[in-house]
C-alpha cells in the first residue's frame, strides 16, 4: 500500500488520481525497461527497539530523527490497535525522491506522486524524508499503519494479502485516519464533493485513486464520531473475520447496522460537517472571473499562473490536450492565446506540475521573466528534473540548465532577469538557491535545518521572500540577497501563509493563507500593514499573481478549486471582499538556526556502535504454482519461486514446468545493485508435441 502526494494528470480530479496512485496494483516483478539506478546506496542498518532502519551515509544526519519518528509512531499504533507487531520491521527510506524512485524493492517505475509505500513481503516500509518534519511523521504514521493492517487482517501470511480483496478506501482511510495526515489542502476534496453532492454509497463501492484516499478517511472520522474511538478498533479487528466477505457484514457485526442504512448516515454526517460552511462561502468563480482554455465538452486543469510583466499574458499549465503543457492566456479576452509545449519531445519527460505530477508542495510551478518572453519551469529529465527556459514569442524550448539540488521547485527569475531563484534538496534539508544564468554557478542561501520554499524577489531585487516554518506554521519571511543570514517575518497570525507574490509597483504582498481552515487570497500593504482578503471559498485558492489588466486597473489572479478541478480566476485587487481588523507586524528578525519545532512524542538516541552493514541475505518473496489435466489427459503443473534481498537489489527466480513425462526448468539470478545491472540463467527446455497425421 501507498502513501500519495495527491498528484493527478489528466481531466478531472477523481479519475485522474485513479490513473495514477494506485500504488497497490504495483506488481513486484520486472516488466518492460530495466529501472536505472543512478546513486550508489552503501546501506547500513540501525537496530531500534521495533525497527530494522536501512540508511545510508547521505541520509545518517537524519538517523535519529527517522528512528523518533517510527518509534514514535509505533507507540501510539500500539496502543490505539492494543496489538504488538512480532518481528523488528525494515524501515528502508531515501534523502530525496528521486533516490526513493531508484529503489528496487518495486521494480516497477514510480512515479513523483507515489509519495512511499508498503508492501506485506517482510513487512517493509520504504519511503523519502525529503518533506517538513511533521509531515514526515504524518508519512512514517501512514505506512506504519499499512504494517499494522497486514499483521492484523492478513496474520503476516503473504499468500493471504496477495489472494484477498480489500477495499482500498479501506486501507487507506484507515492508514490516513491513524497517521492524521489530512490537510488543508486534502480537504478542499470532501468540502468540493458535498457541494456538488457526489458522496458515493461507500459501503457498495471500492474507491480508486486519491478520493479512496479522503472518503476513506472520512469514513474512519465518521465511525468515531458516532460510535466512538474504540468502536474504531472493533471494526477493524471484526473486518479480519470477513476478508473474504463484503465490508457490510463487519457493520452488521460491529454495530448491528444495515449497509444502506450506514450509507445514508455517513452521508448526512458529512453533510451536517460541511453545510453550514459551504452555506457562507462561495466558488472561486464568485470572486473572480474564469479563463476558458479547453472546450466545454473535455475539461481540462489549469494550475498556477504567471502574469506576463505586460500584463497582456498569464502563463499557465494545462491539461487540454492530455498531457501537461505552457499555456498562454490572453488576459483581454480570458482565452488561449498560444500553447508553448505542443507535441511530444524528447528533451524531456513531462513538465513538474503540483497537483498533477506530484502532490501539493509550495508556491508557483512558472515565472516570466522580465523581458516578457522567457519561462522558467522545472520538467523532469533522467535521473531528476532540470530547469528548462521557453519562449513566449517563439514556443519551445530555448535553454536548459541541469541543478544539482534534488527536486527542485518554484522557479523565480531576478529582476535584471539574469538569475534564477528556487528551492531545492541539499544534504537532508530543502533549502533557497540561487542560479546564475550567465556562469551557471550556484549558491545555497539558507543552509539550515528549516523547510525553506517557494522563494520570489522583491521589485527592487534587494530581498528574496519565502516560506519557511515558523513556530509550526508556514510563514512568510524574507532576508537580503546579499546577507541571507538576517531573516526576518513578514506575515504573522494563525493559519499557513504560502505563494509570495508583489503588486506591480512593489507596495502591496500578496499571498495563500489557510487563516480560518481554508487556503483564500489575501494581500498585504507592505508600509502600513493592512490585510484585506479577496476570496473565501468552499475548495480552495492558492498561488496569486498581480498585473496591470487591459483598462488600467491591477488585477490579481489566482488558481480556484471548484467542480473537481483548478482553473485560472482574475479578481480586481481594488476590490476585495473584506478588510481584516488585524494588522500585519512590521517585519521582525527570527533566528535561522533555531531548533525545528516539530519534537516526536519517542525520542531516540543513536548508539553508533549498533550501526552495522547491510548483509547479504535472501528470503521467499513470491510462490505461486497450478496443476491440472489437459483436455487430451496429460497431466501439466507449474511451479515458480522468486527469492529477493530486502532491498531488492539481488533477486533469484526459479520456474518449473511440467507436461506429461517431460519438464522445463529455468533458474535466474540478477543484480540490480548498480547502473550497470547484470543476471544469470540457466535452463534445461524441452518440447512436447502430439503430430496429426
Amino acid at each position: 500500500m501507498c502513501s500519495t502526494r495527491r498528484s493527478a494528470l489528466r481531466r478531472a480530479f477523481p479519475a485522474a488520481l485513479a490513473a495514477l496512485l494506485l500504488c497497490a496494483a504495483l506488481p513486484a516483478a520486472a516488466q518492460g525497461q530495466n529501472k536505472v539506478v543512478y546513486d550508489k546506496f552503501d546501506w547500513k542498518i540501525y537496530s531500534s527497539t521495533h525497527f530494522r532502519i536501512y540508511h545510508y551515509d547521505r541520509g545518517a544526519p537524519a538517523l535519529g530523527k527517522v528512528a523518533s519518528m517510527a518509534e514514535s509512531a509505533y507507540d501510539e499504533l500500539s496502543r490505539r490497535l492494543n496489538y504488538q507487531v512480532p518481528k523488528p520491521i525494515p524501515l528502508l527510506y531515501y534523502v530525496s525522491h528521486a533516490e526513493f524512485e531508484q529503489n528496487n524493492v518495486i521494480l516497477n517505475f514510480i512515479p513523483e506522486g507515489v509519495g512511499a509505500f508498503a508492501e506485506p513481503a517482510r513487512n517493509r516500509m520504504v519511503l523519502p524524508i525529503d518533506l517538513p518534519d511533521e509531515k514526515l511523521q504524518n508519512l512514517i504514521s501512514h505506512e506504519l499503519t499499512h504494517i499494522f493492517q497486514y499483521e492484523i487482517l492478513y496474520g503476516g501470511r503473504l499468500s493471504r494479502a496477495l489472494t484477498t480483496n480489500i477495499p482500498t478506501w479501506f486501507m487507506e482511510g484507515m492508514a490516513s485516519y491513524f497517521a492524521k495526515d489530512e490537510d488543508e489542502k486534502d480537504r478542499m476534496f470532501i468540502r468540493d464533493a458535498v457541494n456538488s453532492d457526489l458522496i458515493p454509497p461507500i459501503t457498495r463501492v471500492n474507491i480508486g485513486g486519491y478520493p479512496a484516499y479522503r472518503f476513506g478517511h472520512a469514513f474512519f472520522d465518521f465511525v468515531e464520531a458516532e460510535w466512538g474511538k474504540d468502536a474504531v478498533r472493533e471494526l477493524v479487528f471484526e473486518f479480519r473475520s470477513f476478508l473474504g466477505r463484503d465490508i457490510a457484514v463487519a457493520l452488521r457485526k460491529t454495530f448491528g447496522i444495515e449497509p444502506d442504512d450506514f450509507d445514508l448516515k455517513f452521508r448526512r454526517y458529512l453533510r451536517r460537517k460541511y453545510l453550514p460552511l459551504l452555506a457562507v462561502k462561495g466558488e472561486p468563480s464568485e470572486y473572480g472571473e474564469r479563463f476558458r482554455v479547453g472546450p466545454w465538452e473535455r475539461p481540462s486543469y489549469e494550475i498556477g499562473a504567471a502574469p506576463s510583466p505586460s500584463g497582456d499574458f498569464v502563463a499557465t499549465l494545462t491539461t487540454y490536450k492530455e498531457d501537461i503543457d505552457i499555456a498562454l492566456l490572453s488576459t483581454k479576452s480570458r482565452k488561449l492565446w498560444k500553447n508553448l509545449s505542443p507535441g511530444r519531445t524528447t528533451k524531456y519527460e513531462y513538465i513538474s506540475a503540483q497537483f498533477l505530477t506530484m502532490g501539493p508542495e509550495s508556491g508557483r510551478d512558472l515565472a516570466f521573466a522580465p523581458d516578457g518572453d522567457r519561462i522558467a519551469v522545472f520538467a523532469r529529465r533522467e535521473r531528476g528534473r532540470q530547469l528548462f527556459i521557453f519562449s513566449a514569442r517563439g514556443g519551445g524550448v530555448v535553454d536548459r540548465v541541469p541543478v544539482a539540488p534534488d527536486m527542485p521547485l518554484s522557479p523565480a527569475f531576478s529582476p535584471d532577469g539574469g538569475r534564477v531563484v528556487f528551492s531545492g534538496i541539499e544534504g537532508t534539508s530543502r533549502d533557497i538557491f540561487l542560479l546564475d544564468l550567465g556562469t551557471r554557478s550556484l549558491k545555497n542561501l539558507t543552509a539550515d535545518e528549516a523547510y525553506d520554499t517557494a522563494p520570489v524577489f522583491s521589485p527592487d531585487g534587494k530581498f528574496v521572500y519565502h516560506t519557511k516554518i515558523v513556530g509550526g506554521l508556514q510563514k512568510i519571511v524574507r532576508f537580503p540577497v546579499d546577507d541571507p543570514a538576517k531573516v526576518e517575518q513578514v506575515t504573522w497570525g494563525e493559519g499557513n501563509d504560502d505563494d509570495a507574490a508583489f503588486s506591480p509597483d512593489g507596495k502591496r504582498l500578496y499571498f495563500a493563507s489557510s487563516r480560518g481552515g481554508i487556503f483564500n487570497i489575501y494581500g498585504q500593504d507592505l508600509s502600513s500593514g493592512e490585510l484585506v482578503q479577496y476570496t473565501d471559498v468552499i475548495g480552495i485558492a492558492l498561488g496569486p499573481g498581480a498585473y496591470i489588466g487591459p483598462d488600467g486597473q491591477e488585477k490579481v489572479v489566482f488558481s480556484g478549486y471548484q467542480d473537481g478541478r483548478f482553473q485560472v480566476y482574475v479578481a480586481d485587487a481594488k476590490k476585495p471582499i473584506k478588510k481584516l481588523e488585524e494588522k500585519a507586524l512590521p517585519p521582525a528578525p527570527i533566528h535561522r538556526t533555531a531548533t525545528p519545532d516539530f519534537v516526536p512524542a519517542i525520542e531516540v538516541a543513536i548508539d553508533p556502535d549498533k550501526v552495522t552493514k547491510s548483509k547479504f541475505s535472501m528470503f521467499f518473496d513470491d510462490i505461486g504454482g497450478y496443476a491440472g489435466v489437459n483436455s487430451d489427459g496429460t497431466f501439466v503443473s507449474s511451479v515458480r519461486v522468486g527469492l529477493s534481498d530486502y532491498l531488492g537489489d539481488r533477486r533469484a527466480f526459479l520456474i518449473w514446468d511440467t507436461l506429461a513425462g517431460y519438464s522445463n526448468i529455468n533458474a535466474i539470478y540478477l543484480n540490480l545493485k548498480r547502473r550497470l545491472q547484470w543476471g544469470i540463467q540457466g535452463y534445461d527446455q524441452r518440447t512436447y508435441f502430439i503430430g496429426v497425421n
